[in-house]
């Protein structure tokens, strides 16, 4: 190997044994990018979440819970049963 070919390899910096620090972000920085990404979350998630719970239950608990007699609410479940055990399958 020449030794222009061997200088260009870089070799490891050695630490004392102590964390190196993977990124030079500012503290700043990095918050305001985990700031947005919880805004996301939010956004996208939890907010049709809320909305979809929120419309179920517009009427009160007890018409929610009364909704699960329904043949087709009870078949939709059982369903979704049998998915789930068959995906866990594979």
């Amino acid at each position: 190997m020449s030794e222009i070919a061997a200088g260009a390899i870089a070799k490891p910096r050695r630490t004392s044994g102590a964390a190196q620090r993977v990124t030079e972000d500012s503290a700043a920085a990095r918050l305001t990018l985990i700031l947005i990404a919880v805004a996301f979350l939010a956004l996208f998630l939890l907010a049709p979440l809320a909305i979809v719970f929120s419309e179920a239950l517009r009427k009160g608990a007890e018409a929610f819970l009364e909704a699960f007699k329904e043949p087709d609410a009870l078949a939709a479940i059982r369903l979704g049963g049998q998915v789930a055990d068959r995906s866990g399958r594979t």
